[in-house]
């Protein structure tokens, strides 16, 4: 299942943050948000360096990968 980043992101910054608990739970929800994306485009990078995920152009020559 593929996350929408942007979405959840964006859901995150839309909280209200008034008074210092919302303020609290705002932040929490945006480094969680944060964090996730952070871990999958790592595990991603590594995906693509040990060639588990094919590229997106596999007729270019493979320096182009």
């Amino acid at each position: 299942m593929q996350r929408d980043w942007n979405e959840e992101l964006q859901s995150c910054r839309e909280f209200s943050h008034t008074t210092p608990q919302e303020r609290i739970l705002r932040d929490r929800a945006l480094y969680k948000v944060t964090s996730d994306f952070v871990d999958a485009a790592i595990n991603g990078a590594v995906g693509v360096i040990s060639g588990c995920i094919p590229p997106i152009n596999p007729t270019d020559p493979e320096c182009f990968h």
